[in-house]
């Protein structure tokens, strides 16, 4: 029942896999030190369009360390991942690359502090 409430008051435009494949990210550490996060950034195109107000969220895979991060994009398509414990980036590894956007009934964007019982 919430599944239906939420459908008819927003539509999902885009709740898809970007990337299909693992996303690698390199990095150097000094022995015995935690690693620095690796600034991530990126545009995204949605037929041949850049995709305004979409988050992309940055997901561990395998045995990359961390809590993976997220981000939005802006109206040219362009992000930068934060990641989720603080700082801009993330640690080196493999990670899947989730984009999602949605959107009022009308097509507005939702609000960027809008959580899904809002809607």
């Amino acid at each position: 029942m919430i599944g239906m409430s939420f459908s008819r008051r927003c539509l999902c435009v885009a709740a898809l896999l970007l990337l299909t494949g693992l996303l690698p990210l390199s990095g150097c550490s000094k022995s015995g030190e935690q690693a620095e996060l690796v600034p991530i950034s990126g545009k995204v195109v949605w037929r041949g369009k850049p995709l305004d107000s979409a988050t992309v969220q940055f997901v561990p895979v395998s045995q990359t360390p961390g809590a993976g991060g997220t981000g939005r994009t802006a109206a040219d398509g362009t992000y930068k991942i934060t990641y989720v414990r603080g700082g801009e980036g993330l640690l080196p590894g493999e990670y899947k690359v989730v984009v999602s956007k949605m959107v009022l009934r009308n097509g507005t964007p939702l609000p960027e502090d809008a959580m899904p019982a809002d809607v």
